[in-house]
């Protein structure tokens, strides 16, 4: 009996090859070949030849089968996904970054909400001067950690302290200086003496 005639190989031949070394069906015959010359460890060649010679071995009748390694590649395309996903992750932080450092943050229910209960924490006095708004100034809440710098601190109520916008505008976006008093010394006398010596009084 003569042998077995080779028939060319077809498109879902290619796409039912793809999948079963770990890419999509939709792949091109290029990627495939590429994928499969890595598998097979083949010496570099067209990727029509190198999808002739796979098939070809395929329907031959006194071939023996090729064994591709699937787990194998099942695995380094896990490796990829992960990979993928670890990678949008990190343009998702990027995008955030950018939002927290833009107006539009400030104006965000998110921020108000934990700016309020900033203030309810800390009071309506600055943490660096002890100024009020009795004082004609209005009061900032500050990132301790700017969030130019520390975007996941952004929303976090302990890196947040209450200046003055005075204080704040000294500050800056690159200071990070903690001004908030211990208990022992956050009192109206301390306070009172403070706002004395601004004002070029004597304590």
């Amino acid at each position: 009996m003569g042998k077995r005639q080779i028939r060319p190989y077809r498109d879902k031949d290619v796409s039912a090859l793809a999948r079963k070394i770990g890419l999509s069906p939709n792949a091109k015959h290029s990627e495939v070949a590429t994928r499969l010359m890595l598998e097979l460890g083949w010496a570099p060649m067209g990727y029509k030849a190198v999808l002739r010679r796979y098939f070809e071995q395929q329907y031959s009748a006194d071939a023996k089968p090729m064994n591709l390694p699937v787990k194998k590649v099942r695995a380094r395309a896990r490796v990829r996904e992960i990979r993928a996903i670890a990678e949008h992750a990190k343009r998702k932080r990027l995008a955030d970054a950018a939002f927290v450092n833009s107006d539009a943050f400030l104006e965000s229910y998110a921020w108000r909400r934990v700016r309020m209960e900033a203030l309810k924490k800390h009071g309506s006095r600055c943490q660096c001067c002890g100024a009020s708004p009795a004082d004609g100034l209005r009061m900032h809440v500050d990132h301790i950690k700017p969030r130019r710098k520390y975007p996941d601190l952004a929303l976090d109520v302990n890196n947040l302290q209450v200046l003055c916008e005075v204080c704040n505008h000294g500050k800056g976006n690159w200071d990070e200086t903690d001004w908030r008093p211990d208990e022992s010394e956050h009192s109206e006398d301390t306070i009172g003496k403070t706002l004395r010596i601004i004002r070029g009084g004597k304590e």
